[in-house]
């Protein structure tokens, strides 16, 4: 997700007179399907289209370079004018400062750039708390399907028998899980702005889990049973 030239499938215009829109965004920073339509000073239109580009640099200039494409420029007289291109290099350098170029949301970004952002850039500076806190929830999600599971287990073993059944308890254990999972994504959130909260992004999940272990494990269960005494009735037709 570009942040100030691209956002995925929406019509966006980062500069006056400048429209762009891009299918799709990957991790890679390859533009695929992309649409730009630039509106002159002196009436005229150019419209771009390509299979794909990228944002680079070109000298100091910020430049977007894109492939198997074509432009159709209207003039301020009307005549048309269509090119098709292998290749074709768009100049930024009027419409975005060398800082803001494309930034990826935390969502969109591996996991070493959330915890060793680049703290030249601006834009990283500003957001370093966010970018930790997704870095933070995602080492997290496998946590939270263990505690899911464990609850899981002990709305099933984790009492006695019952003859009106288990789906009271069910109920109760589900409610646990989904409040315990939402209580996550509070924390994740208020960790965006204080980052000690992080730590809470731990300590939900395995306090839940531990809870749900205890339970589980509260009461041994002994299902032994001695071979060596026999019923007396099976006894007394075997000694006949």
């Amino acid at each position: 997700l570009a942040s100030n030239l691209v956002r995925e499938g929406e019509f966006t215009e980062p500069a006056p007179g400048l429209t762009v829109y891009a299918q799709s965004v990957d991790n890679g920073g390859l533009i695929h399907n992309l649409f730009i339509h630039q509106t002159k000073d002196d009436g005229g239109a150019t419209t771009y289209t390509a299979d794909e580009g990228r944002v680079v640099k070109r000298g100091d200039k910020p430049v977007l370079l894109m492939r198997k494409g074509s432009n159709q420029e209207f003039s301020r007289t009307g005549v048309l004018n269509f090119l098709s291109f292998d290749e074709y290099v768009f100049d930024l350098s009027t419409f975005l400062e060398s800082d803001e170029l494309v930034h990826y949301k935390p969502s969109d970004r591996y996991l070493h750039e959330l915890f060793f952002p680049d703290l030249q850039q601006i834009w990283e500076q500003q957001n370093r708390d966010k970018m930790l806190a997704e870095g933070n929830a995602r080492l997290t999600t496998p946590l939270y399907n263990l505690t899911l599971m464990s609850l899981a287990l002990l709305a099933i073993v984790g009492g006695g028998f019952s003859r009106l059944g288990y789906g009271r308890r069910i109920a109760v254990i589900g409610a646990v899980a989904v409040g315990v999972r939402i209580l996550g994504f509070v924390i994740q959130a208020a960790s965006e702005s204080e980052p000690w909260i992080n730590v809470l992004q731990y300590v939900v999940p395995l306090g839940a889990m531990g809870l749900a272990l205890r339970g589980i494990f509260r009461q041994p269960v002994s299902r032994f049973i001695d071979m060596r005494k026999r019923p007396p009735r099976i006894a007394g037709v075997q000694a006949a």
